[in-house]
């Protein structure tokens, strides 16, 4: 399992990718009497569905895609549904308060969600099979 310490920078870069991608899907949920783009909740379930739905689909969020890390659980397999699920909803629920979710990395390696999910953020793995150089 690689130092995931060193995974910090590119985990807050991609963190902030998503933050922005979120951000837009939220313009595009209109005001009304019952979910409001603003409301702890529509956040919260935005957040948790846009996580869980794109690391099912690639393994990683779009921000994380984008630095080349992906989640997996603690045996370094597909996370699956339900841990991805619980996960995100650990996650969400950490950074609303003040990202206390995210200090045991500096002390453990891994993010408090990470540790409870048996889950953990790993670089991405590329197939050298098209590679010119032999």
């Amino acid at each position: 399992m690689p130092d995931s310490i060193s995974l910090l920078f590119p985990r807050a870069f991609a963190y902030i990718v998503d933050a922005l991608v979120i951000y837009s899907i939220m313009t595009f949920i209109p005001p009304s009497s019952y979910i409001h783009s603003s409301s702890f909740v529509t956040r919260f379930a935005v957040g948790v569905l846009y996580f869980t739905v794109s690391e099912m689909i690639m393994a990683a969020s779009i921000g994380k895609k984008l630095v080349g890390l992906k989640i997996v659980d603690d045996y370094g397999d597909d996370a699956g549904l339900f841990r991805l699920l619980f996960r995100n909803i650990l996650k969400m629920i950490g950074i609303s308060y003040y990202f206390f979710t995210y200090v045991p990395v500096l002390f453990f390696g891994r993010s408090l969600h990470d540790i409870i999910a048996h889950t953990d953020v790993e670089e991405e793995e590329y197939d050298d099979e098209y590679d010119d150089d032999d």
